[in-house]
């Protein structure tokens, strides 16, 4: 049996719940405006495979596949058994071993979660086989991250939202908005529980108190025709539960100069 096809039959076979969660392409989960940006570190870190949820490219997969979808099209052309002992080593600057791979795995995580900067195809494989081969807990070693904490008051509003198992819901301020809202550049709300609207406002979060004529407009987007509709993100519950979860970002070493 080739490499690949362990790989494959591997993930076919596990019972993990990660790895039927759904991919996100890095553009869906656009957080750059909810992270501390003054605060990067450039470092090597275990990365629990869990966390990571998106991918740089879509140029493979499908919108709406999980990672056991993903990794059936890989094709892994002349993949030996020394990718399995890449995915199972500390990592670091290493290249993969396998003839058109190029540079060294990255990855930018925001808070708990993290999306592949480059080497989406042996991020997907590595997800999938060490999973299936050793659980929930498993992770990459020594990855290298360019690692951004979440604002404190990003933390905090997601924290609130998503109680109770709830998704949230963000929204950026329209420019006709602006003066009803001046320095207000996203809204949020609880999709469970839409009857409180949450604003960032010179990076801080604040509860809009409104009429609720504004709540219906608020959230239009379940009552209005398509083309009425107001844009919502959705983050999963699940996910903001991994963007929390950031005690595993301990133990790191800065990155080579």
């Amino acid at each position: 049996m080739t490499v690949i096809k362990k790989i494959k039959e591997a993930a076919k076979n596990s019972n993990s719940s990660l790895l039927k969660e759904e991919v996100y392409l890095n553009t869906e989960l656009n957080l750059y405006d909810f992270i501390d940006n003054e605060k990067l570190l450039q470092v090597y870190v275990d990365v629990p495979l869990g966390n990571i949820v998106s991918l740089g490219r879509q140029d493979f997969w499908r919108e709406g596949e999980t990672w056991i979808d993903v990794v059936q099209h890989l094709h892994g052309n002349e993949w030996s058994d020394e990718v399995f002992k890449y995915f199972e080593s500390e990592l670091k600057e290493k290249d993969f071993p396998a003839p058109s791979s190029m540079y060294q795995l990255r990855l930018t995580c925001y808070g708990g979660i993290c999306k592949c900067g480059n080497g989406n195809h042996r991020l997907v494989a590595a997800k999938a086989w060490l999973i299936a081969s050793y659980g929930d807990k498993a992770s990459l070693k020594k990855a290298k991250v360019s690692y951004y904490p979440l604002k404190h008051e990003i933390k905090e509003v997601f924290k609130i939202l998503s109680k109770k198992g709830s998704s949230v819901l963000i929204s950026s301020v329209e420019f006709n908005e602006q003066l009803e809202f001046p320095d207000t550049t996203y809204f949020f709300i609880s999709k469970s529980y839409p009857e409180k609207v949450y604003a960032l406002k010179n990076n801080k979060v604040i509860e809009i108190k409104q009429k609720k004529s504004f709540y219906k407009k608020m959230i239009s987007h379940w009552q209005e025709p398509w083309h009425e509709k107001r844009e919502w993100k959705e983050i999963p519950h699940q996910t903001i539960i991994k963007m929390l979860d950031d005690e595993w970002f301990n133990n790191y070493e800065y990155q080579d100069d």
